[in-house]
């Protein structure tokens, strides 16, 4: 062989061409072309010489790589079935047969809320979802480097739950007006805003009197649920009762 850099060589005796390095055809995919010289034992020695091409054959010796290590999608807990969440992409090296990619989701995810497209890499909501039972899903996808992060928004779908259907509070009949009475407590499920709850009074009866004309929440303080003696309670007995409505809304 006349050129050196080929990871060829011939054998004298017999003409066969063997590999002396390893040959990789996704940093080579040329073909290897050199000239072979050979030699006859008269003397003076005659020679002849004839070019090779040596195409190297494909073999599927490189695994898919993802276009990025993680992708990162967002999707509404009310987002109707097939919508499309996003789509990931991967390439091989590898040439024909060896080089096609196909997608599917490993792991516990594989029969969870999303699909894949096998072919296109579509990611897909296949049933609905419900962000208060869990906000995220990471899969995973082709190998175990490659990975989707699935955030889900909130959508203002639950109402304020009020930690008791009652609130009793025990007030003495000459308490000051401006005193704190108690506290009142709803809880809601949502995220940020539409998980913020706030409190009003509404009429109640008390005697010839609104109840909510002697309780109030502190402007400043509606969020707290902190409740107070609006007005004072002279000429009421001990034993008699002021009931007021108050209404926990959110702000969604």
């Amino acid at each position: 062989i006349l050129d050196d850099s080929a990871p060829f060589h011939v054998l004298k005796d017999t003409g066969e061409i063997r590999a002396i390095a390893p040959i990789d055809r996704e940093s080579h995919p040329e073909p290897f072309v050199f000239v072979v010289q050979a030699y006859d034992g008269s003397t003076p020695r005659k020679s002849g010489s004839a070019t090779v091409t040596v195409n190297v054959v494909d073999a599927n010796d490189n695994p898919p790589a993802c276009a990025w290590r993680r992708w990162q999608f967002d999707i509404s807990e009310a987002a109707p079935l097939n919508t499309t969440v996003g789509w990931v992409a991967a390439s091989d090296s590898d040439s024909g047969a060896n080089a096609m990619v196909s997608f599917a989701l490993v792991g516990n995810h594989s029969d969870g809320p999303f699909g894949i497209g096998a072919s296109d890499g579509r990611l897909w909501l296949r049933r609905s979802l419900d962000r208060e039972s869990q906000d995220r899903y990471e899969l995973r996808s082709l190998t175990s480097e490659c990975s989707v992060l699935i955030s889900v928004l909130d959508v203002n779908d639950n109402d304020p739950v009020p930690a008791a259907a009652t609130f009793e509070f025990d007030v003495r009949v000459n308490e000051v007006v401006g005193a704190l009475l108690g506290g009142i407590f709803a809880w809601d499920p949502d995220a940020g805003r539409n998980g913020s709850v706030t409190y009003s009074v509404l009429p109640g009866t008390a005697g010839d009197s609104t109840g909510s004309s002697y309780i109030r929440l502190n402007d400043s303080e509606t969020s707290s649920g902190f409740v107070y003696l609006k007005r004072s309670l002279t000429g009421w007995q001990p034993g008699q009762t002021i009931s007021a409505a108050v209404v926990a809304t959110d702000g969604g």
